[in-house]
């Protein structure tokens, strides 16, 4: 059984302390103290967080509400009343409240209103069609999530509200919505739309819903694969951005070890979110990265440099947790990273650091381009290359095949239309 925290301990003054106890929030004051400890945030930020409780507590009497009130709108109007700073800030009763809130939610104190809202027909059809997605195709959940709010747009379109009628769809609905959202997008997201309507119309096709063939009135919007070159990072910009994580702290030290990851593995952004402990075989000087996008675990070399930044944050600057996963969050309570948003950002944060140019957003991406150029230009197959990068077929490392400029320029063929 977890120790009790002693709040009390965290006050001076007898009077603060009487307050605290005659107050509102007096029967969960040693569970949160606890729970909060217990996640590991320090003093001073409990004991902010306990005098956030007292004041928000108070005002709800004033209103007439109790705990169970502490949720949404109620919430939000408290912020409002109190409202920031004139430095832009939240006023202190407000800095921890989200802890206070989180806590109530948690322990089923505050209760949230439940509106039993029926689902329409489409977003019935579109849970059927995830379902299809997950269990029969296997796609993964990313892909699944990028595919539901365009069919729900198009479908919204298409029938509003109603049931829907699947004799009514007509080759030119589609026509229309892929132009549409096409216009909207740019670079290979206007291809994305229209894969999403396909795999709906194959789910459909398979329901013996609607005729083979529809698929074929969906625009392929042209794309031209090796119009440019991918982008990617210097030896110089990747030397400037590993420097900006040597500055000895536990978040530069985490950063470091992500940065190595991906501009020596070409991991992508989500496997590196993922990573355990249990994947890092430090005897044979390996990572196991565990099968994600194309469903395959690679093993591959963990070099020394990577090694060595890896073993520092471990034993240096990793928050203690029983939790697996290599990486934490630098704050309380050092969760693991929820996907690949955190990583990219991180990236983002450090090439601006750097002096990287801003525009356009660059996120871990960039450094899986940098490793396969610095491969193709060292002499690297593309067999080589697909296996370190985890691709599936060569096509896709193909792109690279641009990337080795000097090979290019001796099989070029001279220009014969005058002077540039």
């Amino acid at each position: 059984m977890d120790k009790t925290f002693v709040w009390r301990d965290l006050f001076r003054r007898k009077h603060v302390i009487s307050r605290l106890n005659d107050g509102p929030f007096q029967p969960y004051l040693d569970s949160f103290a606890t729970a909060l400890d217990g996640q590991r945030y320090g003093r001073d930020t409990i004991r902010r967080a306990i005098g956030a409780a007292d004041h928000f507590g108070r005002w709800l009497l004033e209103q007439n509400l109790d705990w169970t009130d502490a949720h949404g709108t109620t919430v939000s109007r408290y912020y409002n009343l109190l409202g920031r700073c004139e430095a832009g800030d939240w006023p202190h009763r407000l800095k921890e409240l989200h802890l206070v809130v989180g806590f109530l939610d948690r322990a089923g104190i505050s209760h949230r209103p439940k509106a039993i809202i029926s689902p329409t027909p489409v977003e019935e059809w579109l849970c059927e069609f995830d379902l299809h997605m997950e269990r029969v195709v296997g796609a993964a959940k990313s892909t699944r999530q990028r595919y539901r709010p365009i069919l729900s747009r198009f479908l919204g379109k298409r029938f509003g509200s109603s049931e829907p009628d699947w004799s009514q769809l007509a080759a030119n609905d589609l026509t229309i919505f892929i132009q549409q959202e096409a216009a909207k997008s740019e670079g290979f997201g206007r291809k994305v739309p229209g894969v999403a309507l396909r795999s709906f119309l194959r789910f459909l096709v398979s329901k013996g819903l609607v005729r083979d063939g529809l698929g074929a009135a969906i625009p392929s919007p042209r794309q031209y694969l090796y119009a440019t070159l991918p982008a990617r990072a210097t030896e110089e910009q990747v030397r400037k951005v590993l420097a900006c994580c040597l500055n000895g702290t536990p978040i530069g030290m985490r950063d470091h070890a992500v940065l190595l990851l991906l501009v020596r593995l070409g991991l992508r952004a989500r496997e590196v979110a993922r990573l355990t402990l249990d994947e890092l075989d430090w005897h044979r000087g390996v990572v196991r990265v565990a099968a994600g996008k194309t469903r395959r675990e690679r093993v591959l070399p963990l070099p020394d440099e990577v090694g060595t930044s890896l073993a520092a944050y471990l034993q240096l600057a990793r928050p203690d947790s029983a939790d697996r996963a290599v990486f934490l969050q630098a704050h309380p309570p050092y969760s693991p990273w929820s996907g690949a948003a955190a990583v990219s950002q991180l990236v983002h944060r450090r090439l601006l650091q750097s002096g990287f140019p801003a525009k356009p957003w660059r996120g871990a991406h960039l450094f899986r381009h940098t490793v396969a150029s610095q491969m193709v230009n060292a002499g690297a197959s593309f067999k080589d290359v697909a296996d370190l990068l985890g691709h599936q077929s060569l096509a896709t490392t193909g792109i690279y095949a641009k990337l080795n400029l000097d090979t290019l320029a001796s099989v070029a063929m001279p220009w014969s239309g005058g002077k540039l």
